[in-house]
Order: C-alpha cells, then sequence, then structure tokens
C-alpha cells in the first residue's frame, strides 16, 4: 500500500506543481481534480474500515479545494498507512457491490490508486509506470469488480480488448482506459 500511496502522492504533487487540476484526466468526463476527490474520499473510506471503525465502509462525494488536495491526501495517506498496518486480516468489508476480505479491501484500494494514479499522469502530461509489484492483485481485483453490472451501474468505463495485453496495459484495459505511451505496450510488441 505504501508504494501506492506515495506514487499516487508524488502525481498530485506534480498536477500542483503546474497547476493542473483543472485539465481532463484519463478517467473520462472527469478533471484531475475530480479524480484527486475520489481518491481521498475513497482511501478515508477503506481506512475506516482497516482501523476498525466500520465493516460497512460507505463514502459520500466531497469537493476539496485543489490548493489543498495534497494536503488532504497526505493526511488521508499517513491514516491509512497506520491502519492497514494494524488491520485485522481475518476482517470482512462489507461494500454495495460486494463482500469483501480485508486483503481484497485493500486490493480495491491500491488498484485505485495506481489507475486513477494514471488518470492524473494522463491529464497532467506524465509518463507513469505503475509499480510491477502491485500489478498482480490490482489485475485480480478488476477482473473480480469490472463485471457487466458495475459497468451498467456507472461504477467503471466499458472494458476495452484485452487480448495480447499484460501488466498496466492490461490494468488499464479492464478498467476501460486506452492505454499509451512506452509502458503500455501490448505484449510482444517491444
Amino acid at each position: 500500500m505504501r508504494t501506492a500511496l506515495n506514487g499516487y502522492a508524488a502525481l498530485l504533487a506534480a498536477a500542483a506543481e503546474i497547476d493542473g487540476f483543472d485539465r481532463p484526466s484519463g478517467c473520462a468526463g472527469w478533471t484531475v481534480a475530480d479524480v484527486a476527490d475520489h481518491v481521498i474520499t475513497v482511501t478515508e473510506k477503506f481506512t475506516r474500515f482497516a482501523a476498525g471503525g466500520t465493516d460497512t465502509p460507505r463514502s459520500a462525494p466531497v469537493r476539496i479545494d485543489p490548493r489543498d488536495h495534497r494536503y488532504a491526501f497526505d493526511r488521508a495517506a499517513q491514516a491509512s498507512l497506520a491502519a492497514w498496518t494494524t488491520c485485522d486480516p481475518g476482517r470482512t468489508c462489507r461494500l454495495p457491490f460486494g463482500t469483501f476480505s480485508a486483503g481484497e479491501a485493500a486490493g480495491i484500494n491500491m488498484m485505485d490508486l495506481l489507475v486513477h494514479g494514471w488518470d492524473v499522469a494522463v491529464g497532467i502530461g506524465l509518463s507513469y509506470r505503475m509499480p510491477e509489484p502491485l500489478l498482480p492483485t490490482a489485475i485480480t481485483t478488476a477482473r473480480r469488480l469490472v463485471t457487466p453490472d458495475s459497468v451498467a451501474r456507472g461504477l467503471y468505463s466499458t472494458p476495452i480488448a484485452t487480448i495480447g495485453r499484460e501488466g498496466q496495459a492490461l490494468l488499464l484495459a479492464i478498467t476501460g482506459r486506452q492505454p499509451l505511451g512506452q509502458y503500455e505496450r501490448q505484449k510482444g510488441s517491444e
């Protein structure tokens, strides 16, 4: 989790440096600020679960002043690390779209950070390479969550063709993003 949180924090710092929060992100219909609001809210929701505050974490959309995104995320990331470090692995997380073990809940939070980190990077014009060791868990999580029902309910974009894709390109395709650049090449094209 630390690696995903740190990577996302670095992307927010880059967005702040260029005042890029009003730019369109890689997440269809969302600005970089919209993505940042979402990631902070989701991270706080899963932190409440990991800290033992609830087994049914929920969140409502919030708008954070873009000048405060870095501070708000840093605060959420610190709380998240502390909570996941002490989380009882035997707990069950009940979300509106399914029931998950504590490890699976951590995987959802981590996948959200990786995919939306890519969205922020696209929005501010940076190349972004997701940490390879995190990709197997993120891909497994995406395959479980991105279903016809979750797409119909607007939780995820429609997946794009995944044949021949691996690693980051596969995760992006499953979550409905068109992979771009050197880190999202199709399998065998290198």
